[in-house]
């Protein structure tokens, strides 16, 4: 999704986009997620305090008696801001042990800002977020519960004020109830974001997550209305080619899982045009799937594309080569048998009889040019 950071919008613009059973949070949503923590961090500082209170004098009165009225609330307010220090960090690293140890640090310093002011908005959100990310993204073995405790907290947050953040929180909750597998409230959770949103352009992964959820129970045209929505939405404002990639990227498998082949691999070559013709947006630190297997379907409609527009012989057979390989791994891997492999199985014997063809045809060139080569050879050894 188009990372949008608006004034309330103010923290985890991370991670949004997806397809067919995977969940991907994107990496330019983290790189926005850390300029948001930074606007909130930054908004503490002497300077920005000064801008939206009458003086330094109204501001330590104020901040005494908050004190007062609620022990602990400056002591909370600084484990706030530490640990959105430390959430920044994780969003910024492609290091998976350094982002563990931050958001690890960030949930601790959360934790205790909460026990100490335990109906600030603030924290509670950011201590939700900062639980989610740890599961959705680092993949704990404990991640069922860790996915619950996360969901408790936002609901908690609900309790207090159902109007605070209501967009990022129906998100959030849509992706985690997508880990549990309960798809009919993750559903629920993406279209309530939807209709909270204030700009279209933040509904685009909405759309585009909510076709996953309808992808895993098995109604791939439904499925394909969302990709296609978030692709409309996302090509409405320049400078989106990531959202749109994703997009498309999803609504290239949905039309392969509907029949539709050869519209879904002139959708994975418009996908690849907007990724910058490669595939390296799909294994982006920040992109995951869901089950993992998953990922080999898109490499193998990308590499397909790219064989049906290479007119070199060697390097179309590479991409099919490559095409074959990713199919197969997914057939090898996949969890859950779904009528849909059917698919694949066609899409094998397929491309198997073009990479047959083709290396035939090799063999006979190659054949072909040492009996050129071996004929000169003995009409110019004669005397």
């Amino acid at each position: 999704m188009s990372p949008v950071c608006g004034e309330t919008r103010r923290e985890e613009r991370g991670v949004r986009e997806s397809t067919a059973r995977r969940w991907r949070r994107v990496a330019s949503r983290s790189v926005c997620a850390a300029a948001c923590v930074a606007a909130v961090l930054s908004s503490s500082t002497p300077a920005a305090r000064a801008q939206r209170q009458p003086g330094p004098a109204a501001a330590t009165v104020s901040d005494f008696w908050r004190e007062v009225q609620t022990p602990g609330v400056r002591r909370a307010s600084t484990l706030l801001r530490h640990g959105l220090r430390q959430l920044q960090e994780a969003q910024l690293t492609d290091d998976p042990v350094q982002r563990e140890a931050a958001l690890a640090g960030a949930v601790a310093r959360l934790r205790r800002a909460h026990e100490r002011a335990p109906t600030d908005l603030d924290i509670l959100y950011f201590l939700a977020f900062a639980t989610s990310q740890r599961q959705l993204v680092q993949r704990q073995a404990n991640a069922g519960a860790s996915i619950r405790e996360a969901i408790a907290l936002y609901e908690s947050l609900r309790e207090l004020d159902e109007d605070y953040e209501s967009e990022s929180v129906a998100f959030e909750l849509g992706l985690l109830y997508t880990r549990l597998r309960e798809y009919t409230r993750a559903v629920d959770e993406y279209e309530r974001g939807i209709l909270r949103a204030f700009d279209p352009r933040t509904t685009v992964s909405a759309h585009a997550n909510m076709a996953e959820v309808i992808m895993l129970s098995g109604d791939a045209a439904r499925a394909r209305r969302h990709y296609d929505r978030a692709a409309e939405v996302a090509r409405q404002y320049a400078g989106d080619s990531l959202s749109l990639a994703l997009a498309l990227w999803g609504s290239a498998v949905a039309s392969d899982r509907l029949g539709e082949g050869r519209e879904a691999v002139e959708r994975a070559r418009q996908a690849l045009r907007a990724s910058g013709g490669d595939m390296l947006l799909l294994r982006t630190n920040g992109v995951f799937f869901e089950p993992e297997s998953e990922i080999h379907w898109y490499e193998g409609l990308g590499s397909l594309a790219m064989a049906e527009d290479e007119t070199d012989r060697a390097l179309k057979l590479a991409a099919l080569q490559r095409a074959l390989r990713s199919f197969r791994r997914y057939l090898a891997e996949v969890e859950t048998v779904a009528t849909w492999d059917r698919v694949v199985a066609r899409r094998v014997t397929d491309i198997e009889a073009q990479v047959a063809e083709l290396e035939r045809a090799d063999t006979s060139a190659r054949g072909a040019g040492t009996g050129r080569a071996g004929r000169g050879a003995r009409a110019g050894a004669r005397p």
